[in-house]
């Protein structure tokens, strides 16, 4: 509050209570009223001036073509309407920061950085033209025999499901593929065996048939979670063999 000295409002407090007033109309202006960006707009605006400049042309320039024209400026997946190949000219009507909006040879949004803007001579645009159709998309490294490899290592593990799912992943154009349709037929068939044998060693053990338990190792599957969860048994049959086997102290 205000206060007076000898019934004179004092100008130092006055004044201190303007700036108070000042600084926060000012704070409510500046956020209610950002200032634009006048560097960003300058560029977004010469890319389109250029692009559009009638002795310019935008040309398609895609390093993994072709290129998608999409029905509003932004990247989703169900917004493509249409591609463009490499080397083709755009007819740029307008855009925004990032992308144009064309309207031939297929009517919609392209991405900026996808596109190169040639100014000069037919001959100079043709040249680019030319280099621009000669880039082809770098082919997709095949990543089938790194999955089928983890896929493997998950069965091992004990994940069955897992594994499954993962080498179901590989796609009919791998050259693993083949290996990975042939391991989703065995890894069940062999993990149901697997278990099968596991529990008949453990039938075997508690009736003190040692000797079954060890037949069995000859022929189990080869997937270390059950080869680990056996081994124990084993083991123990090799104690119980021994001991049914070792002459009594009596004797």
């Amino acid at each position: 509050m205000v206060s007076k000295v000898n019934g004179v409002w004092n100008p130092l407090i006055v004044g201190a209570c303007i700036t108070a007033v000042v600084t926060v109309a000012g704070t409510f202006y500046a956020v209610l009223n950002p200032r634009s960006d006048g560097s960003r707009s300058s560029v977004q605006s010469t890319a389109i001036a250029t692009a559009t400049n009638p002795h310019c042309r935008t040309i398609v320039n895609d390093p993994q073509p072709p290129l998608n024209v999409r029905s509003e400026p932004a990247e989703l997946t169900n917004n493509v309407v249409g591609q463009v190949k490499n080397g083709e000219m755009l007819t740029v009507r307008g855009g925004n920061e990032a992308w144009f909006e064309v309207s031939s040879p297929v009517q919609g949004w392209v991405d900026q950085a996808l596109t190169k803007t040639v100014c000069g001579s037919a001959e100079q645009i043709n040249e680019e033209r030319s280099k621009a159709a000669q880039i082809a998309a770098k082919p997709i490294e095949d990543q089938g025999d790194r999955i089928l490899a983890s896929a493997i290592a998950i069965y091992q593990a004990g994940d069955l499901p897992g594994a499954i799912a993962l080498a179901k992943t590989i796609p009919s154009s791998s050259s693993a593929y083949p290996k990975a349709q042939a391991r989703l037929k065995t890894m069940p068939s062999d993990w149901k065996h697997a278990q099968s044998l596991y529990a008949k060693a453990e039938k075997a053990l508690k009736q003190s048939q040692w000797e079954i338990v060890l037949k069995i190792v000859d022929n189990f599957p080869d997937i270390r979670f059950w080869r680990e969860r056996l081994a124990p048994l084993v083991k123990e049959a090799i104690q119980l063999r021994h001991a049914m086997q070792s002459p009594s102290k009596s004797e």
